[in-house]
């Protein structure tokens, strides 16, 4: 269970790099984002988390700023429009889990989740990761972490 409570922070530290884009250009924007994490067995979410990130402008890519993962990996990236679908896996010695997530953004918003279940040991577990930006309309160097 350890493991799934670590998958789940860095899960939801993935959430927020989800968002990145695939322009290679200095010039970004910076976006406040709010990240909320829930466990299926957990009786409330975890508070939101409040960060600010830069993005470059163009379509979202899962990959850009992914935190690196061995155990987790990104696949069938479909863009169509302004959203971006992804399937989700992390795999370690005693614990799987898979799922699929969206993002969408416009001018001024973000709006997406990540839905992750499997087995946790002995037991089925289920995660939901779900985030929201508004755009602050400051600018920022996009090729800096």
């Amino acid at each position: 269970m350890k493991k799934f409570i670590s998958i789940a922070m860095c899960t939801g530290a993935i959430a927020l790099s989800l968002l990145a884009n695939n322009v290679h250009a200095a010039s970004g924007e910076l976006w406040e984002m709010s990240v909320k994490t829930r466990m299926d067995e957990a009786p409330f979410p975890t508070p939101p988390h409040i960060t600010t990130i830069c993005l470059a402008n163009g379509a979202l890519d899962p990959n850009r700023l992914q935190v690196k993962d061995e155990d987790c990996a990104i696949t069938d990236i479909q863009h169509t429009g302004n959203k971006v679908t992804w399937k989700y896996k992390c795999v370690t010695q005693k614990e799987t889990m898979e799922g699929t997530g969206e993002a969408t953004k416009t001018r001024n918003a973000i709006i997406g989740v990540t839905k992750l279940s499997g087995l946790v040991g002995r037991e089925i577990a289920g995660l939901t990761i779900s985030y929201s930006g508004k755009r602050t309309k400051e600018k920022c160097d996009a090729d800096k972490p």
